[in-house]
């Protein structure tokens, strides 16, 4: 994580709008888009809709907020704060941005942009792995990671459920109790084969879009599940990797 971050928040808010005929005047953000999707800008594009940025973006002087804490601005970045949590670990990677705007359908979406970490987590003390128990797997939704999941291969073998936060998957999805959170037996159970949960503890601190996906228990670690694919408008397969601790659709300078 780069040090000596500071307050520059119109730059999260003010991002320019990248379309092929200004590539000379915005060099550096069209070599960053290639340098995530593997592909040229071929059609307008707002900057100002992602939600993540790898540490190579070309913004300077970056305020940086921390997940701990509570806002009633928009577009901030900000990164995890408790040492050991997925939203730390991917602080060496790269930083999330906050947009307030309305919410997302996201049953209408056919790919979610996800990332994740597949280092081993430290929550409450205790040192456990990113899946916390067969059959689940945990991504946070970010615009602008590269990975994708096609949730028409996905959903094909259950439900895609959307929920504004825990609370809300018993009151309002009447969905079947869970004793702590979300696992394999819940999602059967219900037969959920993806769960969005799009403001995963917003009632304490900054809003965070989590996305559950079910697969086979068997099949423990870090890309034995279906679905990915790269590529913003030419749609391409991704063979998932796992470099570094980090998932991608290839090696690269931002993995290492």
């Amino acid at each position: 994580m780069p040090n000596g971050l500071h307050r520059a928040m119109q730059r999260i808010c003010k991002l320019p709008l990248l379309m092929p005929s200004n590539r000379q005047e915005y060099p550096q953000w069209h070599a960053y888009f290639k340098e995530v999707y593997d592909e040229p800008v071929s059609r307008w594009l707002n900057l100002n809709e992602f939600t993540w940025f790898y540490w190579s973006v070309p913004i300077q002087n970056l305020s940086l907020h921390f997940g701990s804490e509570s806002f009633g601005t928009s577009c901030f970045a900000w990164t995890g704060s408790y040492r050991g949590h997925p939203e730390y670990i991917l602080g060496d990677l790269g930083f999330f941005v906050y947009r307030r705007k309305a919410s997302t359908n996201y049953l209408q979406k056919r790919r979610l942009e996800v990332i994740r970490t597949c280092k081993p987590l430290t929550l409450f003390g205790n040192t456990v792995p990113p899946d916390m128990s067969l059959g689940t797997v945990w991504f946070y939704h970010a615009i602008g990671s590269g990975v994708f999941l096609d949730v028409d291969s996905i959903s094909a073998s259950g439900m895609f459920t959307v929920a504004k936060d825990r609370r809300a998957l018993t009151k309002e999805c009447n969905l079947t109790s869970f004793k702590f959170d979300v696992d394999w037996e819940f999602l059967v159970k219900n037969d959920i084969s993806i769960l969005a949960i799009t403001e995963a503890f917003g009632w304490m601190m900054v809003p965070r879009t989590e996305v559950i996906l079910r697969y086979d228990p068997h099949l423990p670690g870090c890309c034995n599940y279906p679905g990915f694919s790269k590529g913003f408008l030419n749609h391409r397969p991704c063979n998932c990797s796992n470099t570094s601790g980090f998932i991608g659709c290839r090696s690269g300078r931002r993995q290492q």
